[in-house]
């Protein structure tokens, strides 16, 4: 099994965009740290996601769920599962869903709120809910090849995620200009 920690712990930052093809205006956001190992804590490696989505930032639309338009933290003795995505318009990502949930593709967390196609992927960060992996598409290709690594010497393909609240002072705060 593979485990995947999206922590609170602000490690630097990245630019969110306004418009797609990193155009108009941008504003720097947190990133936060996250690793993947294998079961048992073998075989990890280190990576960042942002949690901030660009039409939230920017202010073209409100946030909705009541946790700052990103994915709900999920309850501590309940962890996400995660499932392998493809499609067209995300060619590679992991899939996350609240097996407490009626429907596979919904998670709701410490929340009351159901989310729907909450993933992990590579940007632009548009989707509200989803998590980034930060670093561009050098950040994502190398977060891509060691994920495959620990999918090929894992035991099975089941994937849990385990989301900590961000912290407070980050909900809304954004990193200078």
């Amino acid at each position: 099994m593979i485990w995947i920690q999206i922590t609170g712990e602000v490690d630097g930052g990245t630019h969110l965009y306004e418009q797609l093809r990193r155009q108009s205006q941008r504003r720097r956001v947190p990133t936060y740290a996250a690793c993947a190992s294998l079961e048992g804590g073998t075989l990890m490696f280190r990576f960042s996601v942002t949690r901030d989505a660009s039409d939230i930032v920017f202010g073209y639309r409100t946030e909705r769920f009541g946790v700052n338009g990103e994915c709900p933290p999920s309850r501590l003795a309940a962890p996400y599962h995660g499932v392998i995505h493809q499609s067209p318009n995300i060619p590679f990502g992991i899939r996350l869903f609240d097996a407490n949930c009626a429907r596979q593709q919904h998670l709701r967390g410490e929340t009351d709120h159901e989310r729907s196609y909450i993933l992990l992927h590579h940007g632009p960060a548009r989707s509200e809910g989803c998590f980034i992996i930060a670093g561009g598409k050098r950040g994502f290709s190398r977060w891509r090849t060691d994920l495959k690594h620990l999918q090929n010497a894992a035991d099975s393909t089941a994937i849990r995620v385990q989301v900590d609240p961000r912290p407070e002072s980050h909900h809304t705060r954004h990193l200078s200009r």
